[in-house]
């Protein structure tokens, strides 16, 4: 006798797993589960994993189970990652962590209080952990949710609705509300900053395909979402030679495009432009298990989460002794390489543009905006891999970001070459790198993230920047934007910088690690008494206060990450290191008495070293609280970070004086850094890479 049955389970994640159970004779069991393309639900195998669609199912699902006095509001749901000192030996020896609990971090509102809580939940006990009520001050990055709330909400107040038809536009479908962090309302004694406030400033389209940062408008409104209203609407200057507004203004009507199918279409576009392919008829020299990535001699995890973006986990290098090509060894470099936080302050400081700059991690979180990648426009290669990331929408539930992360090879160009101009005989390889890139669109710009690992063990930093410059109106007639740049008539692209601050974690062979500058200086005379001899100077860093260095080009100032441990280059006598190489020098411009500058006070410095703590991974701080590297550096004190666990912080900026050619797309700019491996080996690592012609 056979008898069958079929049981469906549905979730509030919006996915079925349906187990037939089919009982033969009291001897067979067929268990088939199928889920939607939403997401792949499975177990996680390391503990660095970023959270599964399933972990971020069940995180929500205990939270509501532990309290559902209120209604909550899910701003975030990422990996709690565990206690370095847990993992860390498991690191330094290379081998697969046991028994080590999954964790999630979560950060929910009270819908009704917009109060916030920090929640860890234990996944493999299936209960809260830690609760934790935050104090009201302190604010959660605002999610994409709430954004879109405070668009659709400003575009149906019936004062905003007025002055955008004042300024020629009645229908509200054409008017685009770009939502920004206030950065400073001290001057605003009636607004409560425990409120959530968000600002928006507006522009309008002539049609729904139109660019509408041609089209700036003349006022800003506040956003309380608390009270969900508009709490104030005020003026933006618009001339330069003083600080009144022009009233009534009029709004620039020229079009200023980049989409080509509004251009004219393939007419438009370059006809002697043909492509350059990347082929790879034998494959890809990289494999990627899960979120593991090795690629010659790197090895690498992969982690995602919704503020920082990608993270590079646990990066190690498997040496060959010399003349040993067999016997590798594993030599521990980085445990964690993550943006730690940006910030772009605007340099209009006319009331009410003092207010306009935006911290996009601490208050908008990267990761949530980042776009689905593909081989034809965003990674150019021939065998690329793709990683999916999953984060959480305001319920609780699995949002699935799909080609979130790519990985991919490419050709650079000479790896190293010499000629014997004696024999006439030459010796050549080419490099290949590997590159490890996400994308992220918030509001204007565009941020394409990528780590590029190298075959002589070099890891380089990039970050392109493109997108719209953020404009303003200029009054009609007048010729001069101040603190800006008029690309167009009466559009003015405001003067203000990009800070990006780098969570480094070194592991150079081993856990006690110790960070240098190292200065180029002219010998003094009486050791050069021909005045052509220069040398070097190297600065161990003994505290933390030591250690806050401005970049040098006068002394091509580098800073060193060295190993504490015995390990030793046997030639030179002197620690294995890598040397970090700054590749910008623009200062931080923000003025110390601007009540700006103790939020972001962690701009200040190029280069911060902080005794390693758990938990400490945001140079601002987790809130912004006038917190993070400032305060961990005083909390430092005098103790000693010589020969110990350390995290270098390193923060590079770009100055932004915008360009007739930004408009009304920039071409991107690159910045960044460089990790050089500095008397880390005894010769050239890349000498056993193949010629192009092997």
């Amino acid at each position: 006798m056979t008898k069958g049955a079929q049981i469906i389970f549905r979730f509030k994640m919006n996915f079925t797993i349906k187990l037939a159970i089919h009982i033969l004779f009291g001897g067979f069991l067929f268990i088939n589960v199928s889920a939607d393309d939403r997401f792949i639900f499975e177990s996680s195998k390391h503990p660095l994993d970023p959270l599964t669609a399933g972990e971020v199912h069940t995180s929500s699902l205990i939270i509501r189970q532990h309290n559902n006095s209120a209604t909550w509001l899910f701003n975030r749901i990422s990996l709690h990652e565990p206690e370095k000192s847990t993992l860390i030996q498991f690191y330094l020896r290379n081998e697969a962590p046991k028994d080590i609990p999954r964790k999630s971090f979560s950060v929910i509102l009270n819908r009704q209080t917009l109060s916030a809580v920090e929640v860890i939940v234990n996944l493999k006990e299936k209960q809260v952990e830690s609760w934790t009520d935050l104090p009201g001050i302190l604010q959660p990055a605002t999610p994409r949710g709430d954004r879109n709330f405070a668009e659709n909400l400003v575009k149906d107040d019936t004062d905003v609705q007025e002055r955008c038809r004042q300024l020629g536009w009645s229908n509200m479908s054409l008017v685009a509300a770009d939502i920004w962090p206030v950065g400073y309302i001290g001057d605003r004694p009636d607004l409560n900053p425990s409120n959530r406030l968000v600002q928006s400033f507006f522009y309008g389209k002539i049609s729904l395909q139109d660019n509408e940062y041609a089209h700036p408008f003349d006022f800003v409104a506040i956003v309380d979402l608390k009270q969900q209203k508009v709490v104030s609407i005020e003026d933006l200057p618009t001339r330069d030679d003083d600080h009144e507004c022009n009233v009534p203004n009029t709004v620039p009507r020229q079009v200023a495009n980049f989409d080509p199918s509004l251009l004219g279409g393939k007419d438009f576009l370059r006809s002697d432009l043909k492509p350059v392919e990347l082929t790879q008829p034998k494959g890809a020299s990289f494999t990627v298990k899960r979120y593991l990535v090795q690629w010659q001699k790197f090895q690498f995890r992969v982690g995602f989460n919704e503020r920082e973006g990608l993270i590079i986990h646990q990066v190690g290098y498997f040496d060959n002794d010399v003349g040993q090509s067999s016997n590798r060894r594993f030599r521990p470099l980085f445990y964690r390489l993550s943006l730690s936080e940006t910030f772009i302050p605007y340099g209009d400081s006319r009331p009410p543009f003092h207010r306009k700059g935006a911290f996009d991690m601490g208050e908008l979180d990267i990761g949530i905006s980042a776009n689905e990648l593909n081989e034809y426009e965003h990674c150019r290669g021939q065998k690329v891999k793709f990683l999916d990331a999953t984060i959480n929408d305001e319920h609780g539930e699995p949002l699935r970001l799909k080609r979130a992360i790519c990985i991919y090879e490419e050709d650079t160009g000479i790896l190293w070459k010499h000629t014997d101009y004696r024999t006439g005989k030459s010796a050549l390889a080419r490099s290949q790198r590997l590159n490890v890139a996400f994308l992220a669109t918030i509001g204007n710009y565009d941020y394409l993230f990528t780590w590029h690992f190298y075959q002589d063990a070099t890891i380089d930093y990039e970050v392109r920047l493109t997108g719209i410059v953020s404009t303003n109106l200029v009054a009609e007639g007048s010729t001069t934007a101040g603190h800006g740049s008029i690309v167009a008539p009466q559009v003015n692209a405001q003067y203000h910088q990009h800070v990006f601050a780098m969570r480094i974690d070194p592991e150079i062979d081993g856990n006690l690690n110790s960070v240098a500058s190292l200065d180029v200086l002219p010998s003094p005379p009486e050791d050069s008494p021909y005045g052509q001899g220069f040398t070097t100077k190297l600065t161990t860093f003994r505290t933390a206060n030591e250690s806050k260095t401005y970049g040098s080009h006068t002394t091509s100032r580098s800073w060193l990450m060295m190993s504490g441990n015995e390990t030793q280059n046997l030639y030179i006598g002197c620690p294995t290191a890598y040397k970090l190489v700054p590749k910008h020098f623009a200062r931080f411009l923000v003025q110390k008495d601007s009540p700006l500058y103790p939020k972001s006070e962690f701009s200040e410095y190029d280069v911060w070293v902080t005794p390693y703590i758990d938990g400490q991974l945001y140079a601002g701080g987790r809130y912004l609280n006038n917190s993070g590297l400032p305060q961990w550096t005083q909390e430092a004190g005098q103790r000693n970070i010589e020969g110990t666990d350390v995290v270098l912080w390193h923060v590079f900026r770009v100055d932004h004086v915008p360009r007739a050619e930004d408009y009304p797309v920039m071409p991107a700019e690159s910045a960044g850094f460089t990790l050089k491996p500095y008397n880390f080996f005894r010769e050239n690592p890349a000498l056993d890479v193949r010629g192009p012609t092997s």
